[in-house]
């Protein structure tokens, strides 16, 4: 079941980013990538996602992600949401977390959950 309609959204672009790794696929991508991780700003819904050929380079990923979208809409992403999934959970990652405004854990399974923001 999915939460209502009425839950609230961020207020403005890159206050509230969802991050999530999905796969292995079972079929692989042209070049032979196996999963891929997405970002969807809350406030646009813009997406972007990334093939990567194992879990293990979501860092790269994510600080690529980080750079490239502040660079370009001249914001700092406020607070990125992962769920408790062990890709997220390392400390190279938490490191990086730690140049967020905030890092926000959702449970695993779980429609992404909304904060005030």
């Amino acid at each position: 079941m999915s939460f209502p309609s009425s839950a609230k959204r961020a207020k403005q672009i890159l206050k509230l980013v969802h991050n999530d790794v999905f796969g292995p696929m079972s079929v692989p991508s042209l070049g032979k990538s196996l999963y891929h991780v997405s970002f969807i700003d809350d406030f646009s819904m813009n997406t972007w996602i990334y093939f990567l050929s194992k879990k293990s380079k979501v860092f790269d990923r994510l600080r690529d992600f980080k750079a490239l979208v502040e660079n370009q809409i001249e914001k700092k992403i406020k607070v990125i949401r992962t769920y408790n999934g062990g890709e997220f959970c390392k400390k190279e990652l938490e490191e990086l977390y730690k140049k967020f405004g905030r890092h926000s854990r959702s449970l695993i399974h779980t429609h992404l959950n909304k904060m005030d923001l």
